[in-house]
């Protein structure tokens, strides 16, 4: 699968109530032949907001750590915000 077919797949995905917590679908950013991917847990509420990949709290500490995003490939888990839902303990 070519990576603007996943990434449309990724857009258009509706199969769960977390499509409902989107302003803006995150499909991953940077090299995609990179030797490192980070992967997260879900975008915050920034990414979300901006539709960039690491720009909150843990983007501070990814720049802090002067990795040079050219060289690493973003992604997350899950493309929705699940903080609003609330999980059993």
């Amino acid at each position: 699968m070519k990576i603007e077919d996943l990434n449309k797949e990724i857009k258009e995905c509706k199969k769960c109530r977390l499509c409902e917590t989107r302003k803006n679908t995150l499909c991953g950013e940077g090299n995609l032949v990179a030797r490192v991917m980070l992967l997260a847990r879900a975008p915050g509420e920034t990414e979300n907001k901006e539709g960039r990949m690491f720009i909150g709290p843990s983007g501070k500490k990814l720049d802090g750590a002067n990795v040079n995003r050219s060289e690493i490939y973003i992604t997350n888990l899950i493309n929705g915000n699940f903080s609003i839902f609330q999980f059993p303990a």
